[in-house]
């Protein structure tokens, strides 16, 4: 049970610092939208 809470723990810190990144990029661009989706990218 502890092994399956420390994964866990660790699959969402790996999630923030991923939205945390995209955040940071769409900051640096200067565009007011979010992130960049993958629906973005198809469909511009």
């Amino acid at each position: 049970m502890h092994r399956v809470a420390v994964r866990l723990t660790m699959f969402a810190l790996v999630l923030a610092s991923a939205f945390g990144v995209a955040y940071a990029i769409g900051d640096a661009t200067g565009s007011d939208q979010p992130p960049v989706t993958t629906h973005d990218m198809v469909m511009p």
